[in-house]
């Protein structure tokens, strides 16, 4: 067997010189894919910021979410204590008068109500609280409150 001897290669001509219009058109390219990098990285570190709550505003829904469930377990306990005082007084109506059955339910009774007006006041107080924003404190009772 007879080795064949491969060919050399033809020699390759060198690349055409670019022109001064094509460096300059390939450096503007690769300096706006830069920018364009850049500028996508900062768009979303902005939108991560953004969409994320911060502590405040996590503070401020804590705040608003105990406010809300306090008055309404608030009404829902004054609406159990209405119905009490309304099977209480159907029961006194049942009882002979002056008895020592009527003077308790009487007395439960009285209880009843000094129990309901508690938390008609504390229910009110909740509201006066979330009306005048107690959550949401102004920049300007924090700046007057530094002051000596």
């Amino acid at each position: 067997m007879t080795e064949v001897a491969n060919p050399a290669p033809a020699p390759t001509s060198p690349p055409p010189p670019q022109s001064l219009a094509a460096k300059i058109s390939k450096l503007v390219a690769d300096f706006w894919q830069l920018a364009t990098a850049i500028i996508g990285i900062i768009a979303a570190i902005i939108t991560g910021l953004a969409y994320f709550a911060t502590h405040k505003e996590v503070t401020q829904l804590d705040c608003v979410a105990s406010h809300n469930l306090l008055m309404t377990s608030l009404e829902s306990k004054i609406e159990e204590l209405n119905l009490e005082i309304r099977l209480a007084e159907i029961d006194l109506k049942g009882l002979p008068k002056r008895s020592s059955a009527a003077i308790q339910k009487e007395a439960e009774i009285e209880d009843f109500k000094g129990r309901r007006k508690k938390l008609n006041d504390d229910y009110d107080d909740e509201l006066k609280k979330l009306k005048d924003h107690v959550c949401f404190p102004s920049e300007e009772k924090n700046t007057s409150e530094k002051k000596p």
